[in-house]
C-alpha cells in the first residue's frame, strides 16, 4: 500500500508539473470518503442496554475506557481499529455532551457481506463517563442489485 501511495504521488506531481490542471483528474478516490458517501436505505436498531451495564461496571472498577467516547464506541462495535474503513464523529461546541459516531467497515473479505455501517450516539454522564443512547446497523452486500447502498436486507 505504501508503494501504491508513493507511486501515485509521483504520478500526480509529474502530471502537475507537466500539465497544470490535470492532477485533480488522476488523484485516487479517498476510500473513507467513498465509503461515507454510500447511501443508507435502511438501518436496524442495535441493542445496547447490556453494553451500558458493562460500562457502568467498568466505571465502578475504575477503568478508563468508559471516559473516552471513541474507545467506548470501538468496544461496542467489537471491531479492531485496523478493520474500520472510516470512523467519524461529531459533537457540537468545545466540550460536547453528545457525539454522533459513524463507523464503516467496508470491503470485507466475505463472499456475501461487503461491509457494515454502525451509527452510535453517546451522551456524557454526570461522572464524565459515556453511555450509548442510540445504535443502528446496516450492511452492504457484494452480490445484489443495490450493492451501492447500505441496508438491512439479507445478502445473497
Amino acid at each position: 500500500m505504501k508503494m501504491t501511495t508513493h507511486f501515485t504521488g509521483v504520478v500526480v506531481m509529474s502530471c502537475a508539473l507537466l500539465l497544470p490542471g490535470c492532477a485533480a483528474q488522476i488523484l485516487p478516490a479517498n476510500p473513507a470518503a467513498t465509503a461515507i458517501a454510500v447511501p443508507v436505505h435502511a438501518s436496524r436498531p442495535q441493542p445496547f442496554t447490556e453494553f451500558n451495564e458493562r460500562v457502568a461496571e467498568a466505571v465502578r472498577r475504575g477503568e478508563s475506557w468508559p471516559r473516552e467516547p471513541v474507545l467506548l464506541v470501538r468496544n461496542f462495535a467489537s471491531w479492531g481499529a485496523e478493520r474500520v474503513g472510516a470512523l467519524l464523529w461529531h459533537g457540537p461546541g468545545e466540550h460536547p455532551g453528545r457525539y454522533h459516531f459513524v463507523a464503516i467497515n467496508d470491503n470485507l473479505l466475505d463472499d456475501s457481506v461487503r461491509g457494515h455501517r454502525l451509527e452510535v450516539i453517546v451522551e456524557r454522564q454526570p461522572d464524565n463517563s459515556w453511555r450509548i443512547v442510540d445504535a443502528r446497523m446496516s450492511w452492504r452486500c457484494w452480490r445484489k442489485n443495490e450493492s451501492d447502498a447500505f441496508g438491512i436486507d439479507r445478502c445473497p
